[in-house]
């Protein structure tokens, strides 16, 4: 489940940015996003999203995500850093932190020849009525496995459309979060440079995940994943704040693979 949620948070980052609109309107939208693993196999849904000041919530609504409950949803608070899965099936709900296990994850990871490559930064036309920005970046960077002589090179590709007159407050925030600390600070401030001209309201994205084992000189052939997803509806809509809160009455379950996570206040 754990797997499934991260996964989740990763691709929420759209969503997150859609939902921030200016002056905090209400926000009604849909998504259409299809996940492409290294064997090819895709799976396409819809999710259907609700967004006030109160926090966003995320419906998957054609399609199915794989390992997530059958009806359940997730809340995200604090302009996405708070995620919290809800299961009315079993009446209960987790809260993930998904800063801490980014950093844990981040603590083991050793990173060589790390790059940050502007590709692409054009007019994108227009989406839905807005003017876009059409950009791409490639993030590369080489991590040594345990065996002295084995080591892998990761290379991210990223392109986005991005409605760079509106404002998008939590893309920030949520994009801080779903990347890994990699403890080298000229590294990160690249990302975050690549993550200030990405400011405003993306509608379509695209991201191309590959990784190459290189073990004793020899390299296997690289396999990858790609993520996708494109707005295909955005409305102001006054959300019902009930969408937004925890329903009273569901218990709290342990978070996977570690204690109880911090209570949101």
């Amino acid at each position: 489940m754990s797997r499934t949620i991260l996964r989740l948070a990763a691709s929420a980052a759209l969503l997150v940015a859609v939902a921030a609109r200016p002056a905090a309107a209400d926000t009604h939208f849909t998504v259409v996003e299809t996940l492409t693993d290294e064997k090819g196999n895709a799976s396409t849904f819809t999710m259907e999203g609700w967004e006030s000041p109160a926090g966003t919530r995320l419906e998957v609504r054609n399609g199915t995500l794989p390992g997530f409950p059958a009806g359940a949803f997730v809340l995200m608070l604090d302009e996405g850093r708070s995620l919290v899965l809800v299961d009315p099936a079993k009446e209960s709900y987790q809260r993930l932190d998904q800063a801490a296990r980014l950093r844990e994850l981040g603590s083991r990871l050793k990173l060589t020849d790390a790059k940050v490559e502007k590709l692409l930064d054009e007019d994108g036309g227009k989406i839905l009525g807005q003017k876009a920005r059409h950009m791409r970046y490639r993030i590369s960077y080489r991590t040594p496995l345990r065996d002295p002589e084995m080591s892998m090179h990761a290379v991210i590709e990223k392109e986005v459309w991005v409605a760079t007159d509106l404002q998008a407050e939590g893309i920030s925030a949520w994009l801080s979060t779903g990347a890994i600390p990699s403890g080298d600070p000229e590294f990160e401030k690249l990302l975050a440079q690549m993550r200030e001209t990405m400011k405003g309201m993306p509608l379509k994205m695209a991201i191309t995940s590959s990784s190459t084992l290189s073990d004793h000189g020899k390299s296997d052939a690289p396999s990858g994943i790609r993520f996708e997803a494109e707005v295909k509806s955005l409305e102001t809509a006054k959300v019902d704040e009930t969408r937004l809160a925890l329903p009273k009455g569901y218990r709290e379950m342990t978070a996977p693979g570690g204690g109880a996570p911090p209570k949101h206040d």
